[in-house]
């Protein structure tokens, strides 16, 4: 400017933006659901078929999800008891489950049951949904394997009779 009032003709000023952040993470971050394959274990009273359920990066609240059970396995006879483990103790699921809001994963397991039947290996699928806007990909599935416990073609639980009849 020209006015002879004026000393200085110029200036600046500094604006500062703050970002939107809770617990540290943008709150404008979204994430999809990522569920684990499960490693294949032989049918078996003692194994356990065992998932990773988690988001794909941190967001800036936990997110509830749902988990269901799927595959040509059948709950209840070839599978049982759909359990996550909440940092000290396997916990039955009942209703939906938390996924931390820092990506970290959850575990999730079934217990695979043996059955004197022989058969094909069977599969139980995870799925896990959610309708938080936080997820953009909202639902995602795994997959583990249960190998039946055969020797020679024959479930090796099955047991025979012999009988012995008068000729």
């Amino acid at each position: 400017t020209s006015d002879s009032q004026v000393t200085d003709e110029s200036d600046t000023g500094t604006g500062i933006i703050t970002d939107d952040q809770t617990n540290g993470v943008d709150e404008d971050a979204t994430a999809t659901i990522v569920v684990g394959d499960a490693t294949t274990v032989t049918e078996d009273d003692a194994n356990y078929l065992t998932y990773e359920v988690k988001l794909s990066n941190a967001v800036s609240n936990d997110v509830a999800v749902s988990l269901a059970t799927g595959g040509d396995a059948t709950d209840g006879s070839d599978y049982e008891n759909l359990e996550y483990f909440d940092g000290t103790n396997w916990v039955a699921v009942s209703g939906d489950v938390t996924l931390p809001a820092n990506g970290d994963a959850l575990q999730v397991r079934v217990h695979v049951l043996d059955d004197a039947i022989t058969e094909a290996d069977e599969s139980v699928v995870l799925s896990a949904s959610t309708n938080d806007s936080q997820v953009t990909d909202s639902s995602d599935t795994g997959t583990g394997i249960i190998e039946d416990d055969q020797t020679n073609g024959v479930d090796e639980d099955i047991t025979a009779t012999i009988v012995v009849s008068d000729a």
